[in-house]
């Protein structure tokens, strides 16, 4: 671990005004392996630019341009169908933290942690996915009994999808997502992200909406996901369709159900019009 910067006491009569002030404090950090919850990180390198002052009872610290950590890989050994990444990022700049504690009988009584968050991965890897980029861009928002992230998904692909993430304190858990391709370059992109994307099958117009929730606690685990179909058309092998409409529900709890409404299809031409 290495240390740098500016550092300055400020002494007074009344003692819970007395505070360290830092301009820029760096500190960086290595370490060869992170394990929790059946992860592992290889490589880790982590800096901390900040700038804040810290009292006998609370801090003001804000990260500064350069705070990030870094990780060569992250995977999960002992569950392959869970992704693996490599060279992953987490860009800190802009993080403020406050927090109030007391020392006499060391206690963090209250945490609040605001600002920005950026997320990167240069390759990740999945059965379901073609190896891909990806990078993620929010805001996050948390305290000592819950969280939320809310933020963009965007993969070198062309997939962008919004999403939310909370924690309560409670153990409860939650992530919202929604996603919506249009035209031609829906296929595209679809293709170029699903590794089992029927190479026969192409997308030319229309609109494909995705949303979804999913929802855990301790071993509970609850998924709600909605797909909409508007006016979509396009090719499978050598017959054309047009104007799929309609919507499918799948929701996951002690069972599966999927369910669909209003569809229809205008028409099938597999070289004679239906």
């Amino acid at each position: 671990m290495d240390i740098r910067g500016d550092l300055s006491l400020f002494l007074a009569a009344d003692p819970e005004l007395s505070h360290l002030h830092t301009e820029s404090l760096d500190i960086t950090a290595n370490l060869a392996e992170f394990h929790s919850a059946g992860w592992r990180a290889r490589d880790i390198r982590g800096r901390v630019k900040m700038s804040g002052r810290a009292g006998v009872n609370s801090a003001q610290l804000e990260l500064l341009a350069g705070s990030e950590v870094t990780a060569v890989t992250v995977e999960n050994p002992g569950n392959p169908e869970l992704p693996a990444l490599d060279r992953v990022s987490a860009d800190l700049a802009g993080l403020q933290l406050r927090a109030g504690y007391t020392l006499d009988r060391p206690a963090l009584q209250t945490l609040k942690v605001t600002g920005p968050v950026r997320l990167a991965s240069q390759a990740l890897h999945h059965s379901a996915l073609k190896t891909l980029g990806w990078e993620f861009q929010g805001t996050v928002a948390g305290s000592l009994d819950s969280a939320t992230v809310n933020g963009r998904l965007t993969g070198t692909s062309g997939l962008a999808a919004d999403l939310s993430l909370g924690w309560s304190g409670a153990g409860k858990s939650w992530l919202d997502g929604r996603l919506q391709l249009s035209g031609k370059r829906a296929g595209n992109i679809l293709a170029a992200t699903l590794e089992p994307w029927p190479e026969t099958v192409q997308l030319e117009s229309g609109t494909l909406t995705l949303g979804g929730r999913l929802y855990w606690s301790g071993d509970e685990l609850l998924a709600d996901a909605r797909l909409a179909l508007k006016d979509l058309s396009g090719i499978i092998d050598r017959t054309a369709w047009s104007g799929l409409n309609g919507r499918l529900d799948v929701s996951y709890g002690e069972n599966l159900v999927a369910r669909t409404w209003d569809m229809e299809l205008l028409s099938l031409n597999p070289g004679m019009e239906i």
